[in-house]
C-alpha cells in the first residue's frame, strides 16, 4: 500500500523533530568504512510503529536501555544502507529542517561499496568531505569559525570590532572599543 502524501509529510515531521540523517564512518585497522544512517528516538512505541508501517517497513525498531530506573522506556527505529536511502528518498520532499542532511546522505549513498568491497580511493575522498558535511550539520550549539584568530582582529582600516552572537555567528559593530567608563561623570 502507498502512504498517502500527509502521512509522508507527517513521518518527515517526526525525523524533523525527532531523528537524524547522518553519513557514519568507523576506522577498523587503519582502514576508514562509511555508511549512512536514519534514527528516530521516542519513548512512543506506537509511534515508531505508525513511523515503521508509513515508510514501508523498512528498518527496525529496538528497545534502548533506560538510563535511570526512573525513566520511560526509550524507543529506537533505525535504518541503515540502501535502507536508510529508500526512507531518505520516501520523505525528502516533505523534510524542512533536515533536508540538508537528507541532501547529504542521498549523495552520499550510491559511493558506498557493498560490504566485502572496497570503496574506490575518489569514491573515499568524496565521502570523507561527505562525512565532515554531515558532522558539521548535526553539531550541537555555537560553532566558532575555523579562521577564528583572523577575524578576532580588527581591521585597521575601518576599525571594525567582531564578536559571536548566541547562535556563533559574527556579527560586526563599528568603531574602536570604547575606554570611557560608563559609570563616570564628566
Amino acid at each position: 500500500m502507498t502512504p498517502l502524501e500527509s502521512e509522508l509529510g507527517w513521518a518527515a515531521g517526526i525525523v524533523d523533530g525527532e531523528g537524524g540523517l547522518y553519513v557514519t564512518r568507523s576506522v577498523l585497522k587503519c582502514r576508514a568504512s562509511y555508511g549512512v544512517r536514519i534514527d528516530v528516538g521516542n519513548t512512543s512505541l506506537f509511534l515508531l510503529e505508525r513511523f515503521l508501517e508509513i515508510v514501508g517497513n523498512v528498518g527496525v525498531i529496538r528497545a534502548r536501555k533506560a538510563v535511570t530506573p526512573n525513566r520511560k522506556p526509550v524507543y529506537v527505529y533505525d535504518a541503515t544502507g540502501a535502507k536508510a536511502a529508500k526512507v531518505a528518498t520516501l520523505l525528502r520532499p516533505y523534510l524542512v529542517l533536515k533536508r540538508a542532511h537528507c541532501d547529504v546522505l542521498l549523495a552520499a549513498a550510491p559511493l558506498i561499496a557493498p560490504k566485502g568491497y572496497r570503496t574506490s580511493p575518489s569514491n573515499r575522498a568524496k565521502l570523507y568531505r561527505l562525512h565532515a558535511e554531515s558532522r558539521r550539520l548535526t553539531r550541537v550549539g555555537p560553532t566558532v569559525p575555523d579562521d577564528l584568530s583572523a577575524r578576532c582582529e580588527p581591521s585597521r582600516e575601518s576599525e571594525a570590532q567582531l564578536s559571536f552572537d548566541v547562535l556563533g555567528r559574527v556579527a560586526r559593530t563599528q568603531g574602536p572599543p570604547s575606554t570611557r567608563d560608563p559609570g563616570a561623570t564628566e
